[in-house]
């Protein structure tokens, strides 16, 4: 966020997995798209949030948290944290799931989308978000 501040660039985050078979065929055949790279390169700052990192959070940040449905979970490692953030804030635990964010991250910028794997729809999710970023400046 820090950087997309700085750059003053919107945010796309990429909710992803390593376990992610739709994840990596929208890496492997959609982002490497002349048009939709340009503008990841180009227009957004990409955050990568992998719902399934095993890796462990540091004690402080291991937290008991309420689920959606009921119940609580204790957040134990970034996979925890980030699947966490995705469903409180967003309401779906589905990956892939890209949400356009201001550059300070307060804003969603349009409609979030998951798994888009036509070129002309996923650059349209992009240039929507762009537009309304330019025009909040």
């Amino acid at each position: 966020i820090a950087h997309a501040k700085k750059v003053n660039k919107p945010i796309i985050l990429d909710f992803t997995g390593y376990a992610c078979v739709n994840c990596r065929k929208m890496e492997e055949h959609v982002w490497p798209l002349k048009k939709i790279d340009g503008y990841l390169r180009n227009n957004f700052v990409l955050i990568s949030l992998y719902v399934d990192d095993k890796k462990a959070l540091p004690e402080d940040e291991q937290v008991l948290v309420n689920r959606i449905n009921g119940g609580t979970r204790k957040l134990e490692n970034y996979g925890h944290k980030w699947a966490n953030f995705q469903t409180q804030f967003f309401q779906t635990n589905s990956q892939p799931y890209y949400v356009l964010l201001n550059a300070d991250g307060t804003k969603i910028l349009n409609q979030a989308v998951g798994y888009t794997p036509n070129e002309d729809d996923y650059a349209n999710f992009l240039e929507c978000g762009l537009s309304v970023f330019e025009k909040m400046k």
